[in-house]
C-alpha cells in the first residue's frame, strides 16, 4: 500500500525541527524531542526524512547558503568602497537592507547556520564566513585603499572585528522578534562595528609597520 505523505505534516515536522535546532542545536536535538514537539510519533518523522541529517538539509539547503554568501559579498563590496560611504552608514541602503531582509525573513535558518550547526556539514561554516569576508576585503582593499599597510598586525585587529560582527548578527536575532526591534539594534550595532572597522583601516593607510 502506497502512503500518502501530507505537506501539513511535513511542514509542521519542518517548525518543530527548526525550533529545536535553534534552541538546542543539531547536535543536540534528537529526532524523539523533534517528534515530541510535533506531537507525534518518531516513527512518523521517519517516513519523511530518513535520518536527521536529511531533516536538517531540508532546513539549510544549499541555495539558502549561496545565497547567504552572495548577499555578504554584496555589502562587503559596498563597505570597501570610499565613495559610498554616505551611503552604507545606514541600514536602508541597497546592499545592507537585501541582507537585513535576509536575516529577518530566515531569522532562525541564520542562527542555525552561524551557531547551532556542530555536527552537520555547516558546523565550520561561522568560521568560513568570517574568512570569506577577509578574503574578499583583501583582494579589494589595495586597489581602493592603495594606502593601506596591510601588516600582520592588521590581519590579526580585523579578523577578531569580524568575529565580532558575525557573533552580535546571532545575538541580535536571538534577542530580537518584530522587524522593527531588529532593525534598531543592527543600526546600533553597526554604528560601532562599522567606525571600528573603518577606523583600522584608516590608521593602517597612515601607518607603516613598526610605525605608532
Amino acid at each position: 500500500m502506497v502512503q500518502i505523505l501530507k505537506e501539513e505534516v511535513r511542514e509542521r515536522i519542518l517548525q518543530s525541527a527548526e525550533r529545536l535546532f535553534v534552541l538546542l542545536g543539531y547536535q543536540k536535538a534528537t529526532m524523539n524531542a523533534i517528534a515530541d514537539d510535533a506531537n507525534m510519533a518518531v516513527g512518523n518523522i521517519y517516513k519523511y526524512f530518513p535520518s536527521k541529517q536529511k531533516l536538517f538539509h531540508a532546513i539549510i539547503d544549499d541555495e539558502f547558503v549561496s545565497q547567504l554568501r552572495s548577499l555578504t559579498l554584496e555589502r562587503v563590496k559596498s563597505l570597501n568602497d570610499p565613495s559610498q560611504i554616505e551611503q552604507i552608514k545606514s541600514i536602508d541602503e541597497t546592499n545592507t537592507g537585501k541582507l537585513l531582509d535576509f536575516w529577518i525573513t530566515n531569522r532562525n535558518k541564520t542562527i542555525i547556520l552561524l551557531a547551532r550547526s556542530k555536527g552537520s556539514k555547516y558546523e565550520e561554516f561561522a568560521k568560513e564566513y568570517v574568512q570569506l569576508m577577509i578574503d574578499f576585503s583583501n583582494a579589494q582593499l589595495p586597489v581602493m585603499r592603495p594606502n593601506l599597510t596591510n601588516t600582520e598586525m592588521f590581519q590579526f585587529v580585523f579578523k577578531n572585528r569580524i568575529e565580532d560582527t558575525v557573533r552580535d548578527i546571532v545575538l541580535i536575532l536571538e534577542k530580537y522578534e518584530t522587524d522593527a526591534e531588529i532593525k534598531r539594534a543592527f543600526a546600533t550595532s553597526w554604528s560601532y562595528h562599522y567606525a571600528g572597522i573603518q577606523g583600522l583601516i584608516e590608521w593602517s593607510s597612515r601607518h607603516e609597520e613598526g610605525s605608532c
